[in-house]
């Protein structure tokens, strides 16, 4: 804001942050040395992954963009933008692009040919694909690559809905994380039989390498939960 005018001219430049004690401050915008207040993208989201999609849908409904890049190497950035690809491209976006790395590892991902290629369901359950295998505010269970084997298609439709009691989807998010760590082997669907059969049929297993109980599971889910509801909510 102090140093606007160095900036050159026909650029718009639109400021959005949260502070300390998730003080929200409200969005403005300069172009040609004039500010610009933006209300309605004013948000308590905590997180730059989150307020990223408002500012895209905004951009491209009020001033016709047909491509953007996003600067970024976070991965909740990808699953989001991924997930909302669809909504941006129905509003005329031709292409997304993620920026990602630095010096000459920099990459540029075309999204819009990856959303299309992996399609749109898969796209709709990257969120809660992510938030269970471990994403900024959960703990990692397992790997991404493993979740996205189990067909996570097969196991989500309204996980962190607004309409969705978590406690309805518990079972079955216990049942995939069982899968996403057995390699897709069924027969077994809580962690706590899957710790019984770990201990007693896999070789130099300790009390450290076995996973969490269903009861300690719950409570990743829970937040997995909310963490989803947070990404496919923030619009």
């Amino acid at each position: 804001m102090d140093h606007f005018t160095a900036y050159p001219d026909n650029l718009l430049i639109v400021l959005s942050w949260i502070a300390g004690d998730e003080t929200s401050t409200p969005t403005q915008s300069i172009k040609n040395r004039e500010v610009f207040q933006h209300p309605h993208l004013d948000t308590d989201h905590e997180q730059a992954a989150i307020r990223i999609i408002a500012h895209a849908v905004y951009v491209v409904r009020q001033s016709c963009t047909t491509w953007i890049v996003i600067h970024s190497s976070d991965t909740d950035v990808f699953v989001i933008a991924m997930y909302f690809y669809h909504l941006l491209a129905a509003n005329r976006l031709a292409e997304l692009w993620l920026r990602g790395g630095v010096g000459d590892k920099t990459r540029f991902n075309p999204f819009h040919v990856i959303a299309v290629k992996v399609g749109k369901p898969m796209c709709e359950v990257l969120p809660v694909t992510h938030a269970l295998t471990g994403c900024d505010c959960t703990s990692k269970f397992g790997m991404k690559a493993a979740g996205i084997k189990v067909e996570p298609v097969l196991y989500w439709k309204d996980f962190g809905r607004a309409h969705t009691d978590v406690q309805d989807c518990v079972q079955n998010a216990e049942k995939f994380l069982v899968q996403v760590l057995n390699r897709g082997k069924h027969g077994i669907e809580t962690t706590d039989c899957l710790r019984f059969n770990w201990y007693h049929h896999r070789k130099s297993m300790t009390i450290t390498d076995l996973p969490r109980t269903s009861y300690a599971i719950e409570g990743h889910i829970q937040r997995a939960f909310y963490a989803t509801y947070m990404q496919v909510n923030c619009l």
